[in-house]
């Protein structure tokens, strides 16, 4: 019984050992792990500090600066050339106009994305997949008809809304396809890859700043240009 009782202790000791050594190995990979892989480092949270005073947003090739009233830089988000995020706070000191020396907030595979409201853009609903209004074969309307254009958008169909950015966005705008326009206003994405990007947003126009990866946003902040605040 006794020899029977150390071995279980033994073996006791033992998972007891392995666990310690695992949460050792978690914790260890927790704190020390890349910083890039983390959604943490991606929290864009810290615009808000500055989103009050923001008068205009001037935009070039992979480069976002935010600008006051004063025309003094207040942060900025750039890609360097090796395609890592970079940016922060000009008030924290280490926010240069030379991208390669702004702190890094991602790894290369991270992508930044910035898209401007565009009042005059017009919102299409479109056919789905069956390419027929509404439910395919069905006269969803009641109307005696089936399949016909004023189907278009029927609760239930698989027809779909489109914006500016969306898939299909262009055939919708030619009239290649069946679609018929629903409203006015939506985000547009700007190609911030474009060398010959220059483009000043001022105050008044909202915009969406988002850090993609692997087709995952990461991160994603609205930003109203000029915003009044109530004092």
């Amino acid at each position: 019984m006794l020899a029977t009782r150390r071995g279980v202790d033994t073996w006791l000791i033992g998972v007891a050992s392995v666990l310690v050594l695992i949460g050792v190995l978690v914790r260890t990979v927790y704190l020390f792990g890349s910083p890039a892989k983390t959604p943490e480092q991606f929290n864009l949270v810290w615009l808000g500090e500055i989103e009050n005073v923001i008068q205009s947003v001037v935009v070039t090739a992979n480069r976002i600066e935010f600008i006051d009233s004063s025309d003094q830089m207040l942060a900025v988000l750039c890609t360097d050339q090796a395609g890592q995020l970079r940016g922060g706070l000009a008030s924290e000191g280490n926010v240069t106009p030379d991208c390669q020396t702004c702190p890094i907030l991602g790894d290369s595979d991270s992508q930044l994305q910035l898209s401007v409201w565009d009042e005059l853009a017009i919102v299409y609903v479109s056919v789905g997949s069956d390419n027929q209004p509404g439910v395919a074969t069905v006269d969803d309307d009641g109307n005696g008809g089936i399949d016909n254009f004023s189907e278009l958008g029927a609760t239930g169909s698989d027809d779909m809304m489109l914006t500016p950015d969306d898939p299909g966005y262009a055939d919708a705008a030619a009239s290649r396809i069946v679609v018929a326009p629903l409203s006015r206003g939506a985000m547009r994405r700007l190609d911030l890859d474009s060398s010959d990007l220059h483009r000043v947003i001022s105050a008044g126009t909202q915009i969406r700043i988002d850090v993609i990866r692997d087709n995952r946003t990461l991160a994603s902040r609205i930003v109203d240009i000029g915003k009044l605040v109530a004092k």
